[in-house]
């Protein structure tokens, strides 16, 4: 299960990561026939306007907010997670199981971002005016990002099965089944 769990942190960390370069979500502007076509696009780092009829594209000076640092904080402690899962450290379940609820967390915000820029532009059309809006393909690839972490999750709380026990054939009848033996008082003497 361990070994199981050391993958799916790597996959989900490496789908993190790339899920940091696509756009999360985007805006399709076009008016009129012959006029330019307008696209916006955002990703974790950067906001982009394109013209798709002329192929020229400008970096907004509008910042979006910036999901890539806590994404790649996540993907970066997913990669420790993977170190101490191999090694089987007693930190490993605490370390997956925190970043996959944190991976969960920062989607979670991304959805609600999407959801209000959705719900922003609900308008079809305006004054001769096409707007397209969507979820963008990074969206997809944070969510199989935060689907593998989930289940690394999973996979390093479940355990294997316990080995059979050993008869123990040592001598040990003064330990009470507490684990530590009871104190003894001895009476002093009288003469």
């Amino acid at each position: 299960m361990r070994l199981i769990a050391a993958v799916l942190s790597g996959v989900a960390a490496l789908l993190l990561a790339v899920g940091t370069l696509l756009p999360y979500k985007f805006l399709t502007n076009s008016t009129g026939g012959s006029l330019q076509t307008q696209r916006v696009e955002t990703t974790p780092w950067k906001f982009t306007i394109s013209w798709v009829s002329t192929g020229t594209g400008t970096t907004g000076n509008v910042h979006p907010p910036y999901f890539g640092i806590p994404i790649l904080v996540v993907a970066v402690a997913l990669l420790v997670s993977v170190a101490l899962v191999v090694r089987r450290a007693g930190s490993a379940r605490v370390t997956v199981v925190a970043t996959a609820t944190a991976a969960a967390a920062i989607l979670a915000m991304m959805l609600t971002d999407i959801t209000a820029f959705l719900s922003a532009y609900s308008v079809d059309s305006t004054a001769g005016a096409k707007i397209a809006v969507g979820a963008g393909s990074g969206v997809w690839v944070l969510s199989a990002g935060t689907a593998a972490a989930v289940l690394a999750a999973v996979f390093v709380c479940l355990r294997s099965r316990p080995a059979a026990v050993v008869a123990d054939n040592t001598d040990d009848t003064d330990t009470p089944p507490m684990g530590f033996s009871a104190p003894v008082i001895i009476a002093p003497r009288t003469p």
